[in-house]
């Protein structure tokens, strides 16, 4: 089968390589769509030694392709989302296939490219789960990628009254309007620190999810969460970072 090798940074390679091995109790998943998170992005661009051929890729959907002698509730031809790792390649073995833990039944109206997002967005519904917000909490969701789209509509899902998204690229300004967060920031052209101190007269927001990921947004999470306050942190922070606290 052929695959997408990463050799070092910025340096993948499709080549041919073995075809996953069928364990008895896991299944081969042909890979029909599959996602590129920010973690991939950033072992593509430092790479290291550790990721030498290394095979990237763990947002996905397929088909089951061949099942285990010893698995009974998956069958070959399902159309499945994936918990796993190595899907940019045409085929990924499960060792251990288990259904609604690591395997999931993908409906029939979903298509395999809006499958393949169903991970980065549990990410965003799992972290207002854990957050508990309260219907008039002020919710501050910092970066508008992939993440904190999902974020932000879970807290809106939830329920909370007013949830504000902090971004400074342009299209993804304006896909937040239009799927309407309560309000939108854009960080720059203002200071969202300054704007969510003005919003809340000083006390800072009730819940920040920082899903930006870089220093300048950690450093803001810090200051624009109120005492007492839940802050969440989405991504890995750029090295060097050193968050002064709120007070």
């Amino acid at each position: 089968m052929k695959a997408a090798i990463l050799h070092g940074p910025k340096d993948f390679r499709v080549e041919e390589v073995s075809d996953p091995t069928l364990e008895p109790d896991g299944v081969i998943i042909r890979v029909k769509a599959c996602g590129i998170c920010g973690s991939d992005l950033h072992i593509y661009n430092q790479g290291g030694t550790e990721q030498s051929r290394r095979v990237l890729g763990h947002e996905f959907s397929g088909e089951v392709a061949e099942v285990g002698t010893n698995v009974t509730d998956v069958k070959p031809g399902m159309r499945v989302i994936v918990g796993g790792a190595g899907a940019y390649a045409e085929y990924v073995g499960i060792p251990r296939v288990m259904l609604n833990r690591n395997v999931f039944p993908l409906p029939e109206d979903m298509s395999y490219e809006v499958g393949a997002t169903t991970e980065p967005t549990s990410v965003g519904v799992n972290a207002a789960k854990r957050a508990e917000p309260k219907e008039d909490d002020i919710v501050v969701v910092l970066g508008a990628g992939m993440i904190g789209q999902g974020t932000w509509q879970a807290f809106k899902a939830m329920g909370v009254s007013r949830v504000i998204v902090s971004e400074m690229g342009k299209k993804r300004l304006e896909v937040t309007r239009v799927l309407g967060a309560d309000m939108v920031i854009n960080a720059a052209e203002e200071d969202p620190v300054e704007r969510i101190n003005e919003i809340t007269s000083g006390e800072g927001a009730d819940i920040v999810a920082d899903c930006a990921g870089s220093a300048s947004a950690l450093q803001q999470a810090t200051e624009m969460v109120r005492g007492g306050g839940y802050w969440q942190i989405m991504r890995g922070t750029y090295s060097g970072s050193q968050p002064r606290s709120r007070d």
